[in-house]
């Protein structure tokens, strides 16, 4: 039997026995290669964390996965053949999302109103779709080397963010006004930022290194690190 026929077989018997994990709450598949797809999780609803890292051949993720209320850790960085994540479901428990370096990625539509962590490092998304909720928990946001253009407008909502990293992200041409909260501004090597306006008193440390294209700076609050 070849080998990729026996990964196949083994994570096939696998997944049959977890569906009988009830009280299953941490799944592990770490730079599993030939998975290419996961299947029916909607038994393991004690799940808590999913960590897919480094699955290269993942596709698309089962929609089961977006209902399970307990789920607060899901990590699919390296997931490389990642194309689409999407859902109108409540991902009511989640608190940390790593899509880093997904580099196929490229639509991100999510109702997380608890995350706390969300990583989308060097990947094709241009824009997302991300409903926080009202009273939205996100402390940090780190979109370095990703092709987007341009942030929300909602991002001035996000109460509790205190770390925003756009560094490397060569097509921003603008950041919008910032949340108050926030103390840490990674702007480093985007090429195509031209202004930089209504900073937040509460910034710390501002890092516009490389920002070749950068026209204007608003007075800075003080104190502040470089």
């Amino acid at each position: 039997m070849k080998l990729a026929s026996l990964a196949r077989v083994i994570y096939s018997f696998y997944f049959i026995l977890l569906q009988n994990l009830m009280n299953l709450k941490e799944l592990h598949l770490t730079d599993s290669k030939m998975l290419e797809e996961l299947p029916d999780l909607s038994n393991a609803t004690n799940l808590e964390v999913l960590v897919l890292e480094g699955c290269s051949m993942l596709t698309t993720v089962h929609p089961s996965i977006f209902s399970l209320g307990k789920l607060e850790k899901l990590n699919l960085q390296d997931c490389t053949s990642l194309t689409t994540l999407a859902s109108n479901s409540h991902l009511c428990s989640l608190s940390y999302l790593n899509l880093d370096k997904c580099e196929k990625l490229r639509k991100l539509s999510l109702i997380a109103e608890n995350i706390k962590e969300l990583r989308l490092r060097w990947t094709k998304v241009k824009a997302f779709s991300f409903t926080f909720g009202h009273e939205s928990k996100l402390q940090l946001l780190l979109l370095e080397g990703s092709v987007i253009k341009k942030l929300p407008s909602y991002i001035k909502d996000l109460m509790q963010l205190s770390h925003l990293n756009v560094s490397y992200c060569s097509n921003l041409q603008e950041i919008p006004k910032l949340p108050p909260s926030l103390k840490i501004l990674d702007a480093r090597y985007c090429s195509s930022l031209q202004a930089l306006e209504e900073l937040p008193p509460s910034l710390k440390i501002l890092d516009t290194r490389y920002c070749s294209s950068l026209q204007t700076l608003e007075e800075l609050p003080l104190p502040l690190k470089f």
